[in-house]
């Protein structure tokens, strides 16, 4: 595997976890106005933006768990050691969004 490739993998699971984050948020905030959304099968009996909210929750779960066995198990410097300063280099840098992932704050 090509550093390029884990880097751009990710970049990748960083935005999805950004979109669903912020999807989230908004679902959360326009709660009033999706109250009106129904399901069409009436034995769904949860209101449609806790449902959209929970979906998007579990997701964030997967997304970050795979972001985190990317950055700490494929992107290191046992696999890339050429780029051993590039890599040691931004992992210092996100350093503060690896700890809330790491610690489920995000």
């Amino acid at each position: 595997m090509q550093i390029q490739s884990s880097i751009h993998i990710l970049f990748h699971l960083a935005t999805k976890i950004k979109w669903i984050s912020e999807t989230e948020l908004i679902t959360s905030m326009n709660c009033d106005y999706l109250q009106h959304i129904k399901y069409i099968d009436p034995s769904f009996e949860i209101n449609y933006p806790t449902s959209v909210s929970g979906i998007c929750k579990d997701y964030l779960i997967i997304f970050c768990c795979s972001f985190l066995d990317e950055f700490e198990k494929v992107f290191t410097i046992s696999q890339f050691p050429i780029h051993t300063d590039r890599i040691l280099k931004l992992k210092k840098i996100t350093l503060p969004a690896y700890k809330q992932n790491k610690n489920g704050k995000i």
